[in-house]
């Protein structure tokens, strides 16, 4: 109930506003209407903390509030957790009830994910992660108390930018999102519902943003997974695929996606297309058809991969790829700058062993992998991941994975744990070369761009792959400064030879 103590506090802005209406500080109106599921302002909760004005929308899950916390004399943020599709508010206007029986246990189930979610958050201390202060259950439900912060939601940010940022602006707000999604993963947990209206920007004292992830999704997902109804749970244009179905795998590369489906959006302007429909005909434009650069586009269109096998696995990887694509601007259209999406032609899906190397050049002694787990005792998944990991040679072929016909069972050891092949050069040694980060490079060897071998721990790549690499390699480098040389030198001779021709045969020119 309302505590009459505390009506001269505006539940706008808690200022004192005395008995004036509206409130001259903020301007809020107390008595304009308000749903019948919101509680009353100024009602005591925990003895401890006021409610006030509804922040945002009420979502199908919760409502949250402005809150003033009488112990600190601060504002907070207060979530109430209230799905209205299974509970109410009763005549008191503030107890919650379920709508039925059955209602009943599917809401009990997610108070007790609410408050797991709750206690995951209070184990997260990062700058870019909401703060918990406190949770408790009351009026038959249960409230999660939470720093409050003065600013505004990505999703109102954009509106305010004209729908979308440039490249530079939209990776500096994205960054530390990323940095704070390492920060849930290194404690077992994922968000599960990274979206622009979960991302709120709050002003600091300098004038700037600080971009804080809010409202983490892994209570709401366990509780559409019990009812059956993931479609209404997840976030079309920013769920990848896996989330659709009960039993899909989801891991650190379910976020990743959803990270790269919001900064498609900053940068696009557009909500990619919904992953469920991806997977009958996928519709997603190239973020280039926007005036994005090559190099943020293949970072995106990697992470944005129906496959959960074909994106990065890890929010490094993908931040090493936009850092990468930060340090280099803009450059000519080419083939090159989207290698893991060349080539559509595929090997014949119904060849024998035999035969699988000879459809084109490019697949030459490689085999699909989905032929290669038939006669193993692998599955296709743990065979992508030991391509990855660089225990098996394998390379991503147009869209599908193939992996070297030296692998199947009776072919000759290659040794590779063992052996440093001389066609093959340490990824460090490249890397200070072209001025690419290691991580980019491994990554791209694991996702299948470059071919690639984990030698005595160590990464190397194959000499052939150095010409892919989008990076210009320094003219005083012995590697390549020899190599133009010699091709130069044979030009040079070349067009000496054809010159003598000329004026000895054409021109009749005598030589001695």
């Amino acid at each position: 109930m309302a505590d009459p103590n505390f009506n001269h506090l505006c539940p706008g802005c808690f200022v004192d506003k005395g008995a004036k209406h509206p409130c001259p500080h903020c301007g809020y109106d107390e008595f304009a209407a308000r749903g019948p599921l919101v509680l009353p302002h100024r009602t005591l909760l925990n003895g401890q903390f006021l409610i006030g004005r509804v922040l945002g929308k009420p979502g199908g899950f919760g409502i949250t509030y402005l809150g003033w916390d009488l112990q600190l004399q601060t504002s907070v943020a207060i979530k109430e957790y209230l799905p209205r599709d299974l509970a109410g508010r009763g005549t008191d206007q503030s107890r919650v009830a379920a709508h039925s029986g059955e209602d009943a246990e599917l809401f009990r189930f997610g108070l007790e994910q609410f408050l797991r979610e709750a206690r995951t958050l209070a184990q997260l201390d990062h700058p870019n992660i909401v703060r918990v202060r406190q949770f408790f259950e009351a009026n038959g439900t249960a409230y999660l108390v939470m720093d409050y912060y003065d600013g505004l939601s990505l999703e109102e940010y954009l509106d305010k930018q004209g729908g979308r940022l440039s490249e530079d602006s939209a990776i500096r707000l994205m960054m530390p999102i990323l940095d704070g999604l390492r920060a849930v993963h290194a404690k077992g947990f994922l968000h599960r519902d990274l979206k622009p209206q979960n991302i709120y920007l709050a002003k600091t004292d300098t004038g700037g943003l600080r971009p804080i992830l809010l409202d983490f999704g892994a209570a709401r997902q366990a509780m559409g997974e019990r009812s059956r109804s993931l479609s209404v749970v997840v976030s079309a244009g920013y769920a990848p695929f896996e989330q659709y179905h009960r039993k899909g795998k989801q891991g650190s590369w379910t976020d990743v996606y959803s990270a790269a489906a919001v900064l498609y959006r900053m940068v696009t302007g557009e909500i990619p297309p919904d992953s469920a429909e991806r997977v009958a005909q996928d519709e997603l434009k190239p973020a280039t058809a926007y005036g994005v650069t090559h190099w943020l586009n293949d970072a995106l269109m990697q992470a944005l991969r129906i496959s959960p096998d074909e994106r990065p696995q890890k929010v490094e990887a993908f931040q090493a790829h936009i850092r990468f694509s930060a340090q280099n601007p803009s450059i000519p259209e080419s083939s090159e700058s989207m290698a893991f999406d060349a080539g559509n032609d595929k090997s014949d899906s119904e060849s024998d062993f035999s035969t699988a190397g000879n459809t084109s050049a490019t697949h030459f002694g490689y085999i699909p992998v989905s032929k290669f787990s038939r006669i193993t005792d692998l599955s296709e998944r743990e065979i992508i991941e030991k391509i990855r990991d660089g225990s098996f040679d394998g390379k991503l072929l147009g869209r599908e994975w193939h992996i070297s016909e030296e692998e199947l069972p009776g072919s000759k050891d290659i040794g590779r744990e063992t052996e440093n092949d001389n066609d093959y050069i340490p990824v460090a040694e490249l890397s200070g070369l072209v001025g690419m980060p290691e991580e980019v490079i491994i990554c791209d060897i694991r996702d299948g761009k470059y071919d690639g071998l984990l030698i005595d721990g160590e990464w190397y790549i194959y000499k052939d792959d150095l010409l892919d690499i989008h990076s210009p390699l320094p003219r005083n480098d012995s590697i390549w400064s020899k190599r133009e040389w010699i091709m130069q030198l044979s030009g040079f001779v070349g067009i000496s030879i054809l010159a003598i021709l000329f004026l000895k045969v054409v021109l009749g020119v005598g030589l001695p």
